[in-house]
């Protein structure tokens, strides 16, 4: 089953509901990014430059189910007004195999008003399972939305 018409739905409503822009900043967002699987989650600006995000997936098959957790510290620098380049370090969980990927994040954002923003990385990821006997690459790659409260 197709998850397009799910993640177009979502980023319809955030911009149905995004404001008009406000003085004070909003530091929490929910969103979606649509990648090499779909995932939601939160951001969070804790400082001007510094900010958490969070972000899971979850996709069930015939027999199994397969998920991940990417926790990432992107630091925002702003490039002209309303654009910030950031870059930082994530860490992907892959739930129920659990195997562990380190690696980073480099994308632009861009604020179209203090509710909404689009987001667009590129990551890489190394794993390591079994020790040091698997060794494996990953992607954290892709663009989404945040609507910010």
């Amino acid at each position: 089953m197709s998850r397009t018409p799910h993640v177009l739905a979502a980023l319809a409503l955030l911009f149905v509901f995004a404001g008009s822009a406000a003085a004070q900043p909003r530091p929490l967002g929910v969103g979606v990014k649509v990648g090499v699987e779909p995932q939601v989650g939160l951001d969070l600006h804790l400082g001007e430059t510094v900010g958490l995000r969070l972000l899971t997936s979850l996709t069930v098959g015939n027999d199994d189910a397969f998920g991940t957790s990417t926790v990432a510290v992107p630091l925002r620098f702003p490039a002209v007004r309303r654009v910030a380049v950031f870059v930082g370090p994530s860490v992907t969980f892959v739930n129920f195999e659990d195997v562990a990927f380190a690696g980073g994040i480099v994308g632009v954002e861009y604020d179209l008003g203090s509710r909404v923003s689009l987001v667009g990385e590129v990551g890489l990821d190394v794993g390591v399972d079994d020790g040091f006997a698997d060794f494996s690459t990953g992607v954290n790659t892709g663009v989404g939305a945040f609507y910010r409260f």
